[in-house]
């Protein structure tokens, strides 16, 4: 199967405001400048996935990142405040990921993702001091093992080359950052409390709770996730989508019967009469 989606979110930011210019006062003409940067980064995301089979897949996306910029900073040649004079300027970029899942079996998953060098356009109103800064490329593994059926255990790996960008490695005094490539290590854990009770309970904690006792409920054996599927045939269309796109394969809809609304009776024999007359 294929799936298709697109997100939209913050990827990174960073805001610094001293309480002093950097810089030397004696070089400079006024003390108010060289004291401020704010960068802001929001990242659309549009991807496909596809399921090569129930253990192995395999999904894109491509990067359209829209970055924005203010600072006063002093350019690094004669000290003299930045001609972008701390008004924002915006610039677009992209590039994109690309990851890999496999399942190896109820208790193990492995996965492992590349996020490309996101190349920027230039900031024009920040020529002087910087005016390009793109975005290095990740590469990032993780595991995840499931020793109990409500316990989930990861470890994720991640190598971020803050040396493929060249304003990130090069020295602040050449108008840099001063970056070193990054290792990051994370751990986490997830526990799902499941609770149990009587069928009477249940009713009254399902979304559309089902106070019609005369319907019997469709209730799922236990799933992977340690939950259940409940069905109320007083509020189900039939319309055969819970089984087409279950990711549990909790339901199997094989066959169902469907009753149209009828005339009644008594429309119905009226228009026999009025048949039979225009026959005579």
């Amino acid at each position: 199967p294929i799936s298709v989606g697109c997100g939209a979110f913050t990827i990174a930011g960073v805001e610094s405001n001293f309480p002093s210019p950097r810089i030397n006062t004696a070089y400079m003409s006024s003390g108010t400048y060289d004291s401020m940067l704010d960068l802001r980064s929001v990242r659309v995301a549009p991807g496909i996935a596809v399921a090569f089979n129930d253990k192995l897949s395999f999904g894109v996306t491509g990067n359209i990142e829209i970055q924005g910029l203010r600072t006063n900073m002093a350019r690094s040649l004669d000290f003299l405040e930045t001609v972008g004079n701390g008004n924002w300027d915006f610039t677009a970029g992209g590039g994109f990921t690309a990851g890999l899942l496999y399942l190896f079996n109820e208790m193990l998953n492995l996965g492992v993702s590349y996020e490309s060098h996101t190349w920027m356009g230039f900031h024009d109103r920040y020529i002087d001091t910087l005016h390009l800064i793109d975005e290095p490329p990740i590469i990032n593994t993780g595991i995840a093992i499931k020793p109990v059926k409500n316990l989930e255990l990861t470890y994720d790996t991640r190598y971020i080359n803050w040396s493929n960008v060249k304003i990130a490695e090069r020295a602040p005094i050449d108008g840099g950052f001063g970056w070193r490539d990054q290792w990051v290590f994370a751990v986490g854990g997830e526990y799902t409390f499941t609770i149990g009770g009587t069928e009477e309970e249940l009713r009254t904690r399902l979304k559309a709770p089902a106070s019609n006792h005369d319907q019997a409920l469709y209730i799922s054996q236990n799933l992977k996730s340690g939950k259940v599927m409940v069905k109320d045939e007083d509020v189900c269309l039939h319309c055969g989508l819970c089984a087409e796109r279950c990711p549990t394969g909790a339901w199997d809809m094989q066959k169902f019967l469907l009753n149209t609304a009828q005339a009644g009776a008594q429309c119905r024999d009226k228009q026999m009469s009025l048949n039979a007359g225009e026959l005579a």
